[in-house]
């Protein structure tokens, strides 16, 4: 008679997890605030790149670089960011030859020490003109980790006829 509650723990344990010593439920979603988002633009950064900032000259530099395509007097000014706070999350497409392709930061979760980052690749549908862009999303989350994981999404219309 006493085998049966041991043995009920074992199958719970085993099947639903509840003796896990993991937290239970998904990673926290952080908070994220857009920066910049430019989709269909020549930035100036052209190869794939995901990256986190934590310093105000990093962020400075990357300012420059997502503009440098632009004219000094199209440039907007360097937002500014409270490093003892937040960090960057800078996601670039690299150049791309199509229009309607669209490159978004979705998600940023807290997974133990380090943040996973889930960027989402829009693919555009048949008939887009052929154009040059270099997309980039910028957003800032809470800093509570200086070191990331990116998962690209990759979205793709089905075949065009």
């Amino acid at each position: 008679m006493a085998r049966y509650p041991v043995a009920f723990i074992t199958v719970a344990c085993t099947l639903g997890g509840a003796c896990s010593r993991e937290p239970a439920g998904p990673t926290p979603v952080l908070p994220l605030e857009r920066v910049v988002s430019i989709q269909n633009a020549m930035t100036g950064i052209e190869t794939p790149t995901r990256t986190l900032i934590t310093d105000p000259a990093t962020w400075a530099a990357a300012w420059a670089d997502i503009f440098a395509n632009y004219a000094p007097a199209q440039r907007p000014p360097l937002p500014a960011i409270d490093f003892a706070s937040k960090i960057v999350v800078l996601a670039a497409a690299g150049l791309r030859g199509a229009q309607g392709f669209f490159f978004t930061i979705d998600a940023v979760r807290l997974a133990g020490s380090s943040l996973q980052v889930v960027v989402r690749e829009q693919w555009p549908t048949c008939g887009t003109l052929p154009a040059l862009s270099a997309p980039v999303d910028v957003v800032t989350v809470p800093r509570v980790a200086t070191t990331a994981t990116f998962t690209v999404i990759k979205d793709r219309p089905p075949s065009c006829p």
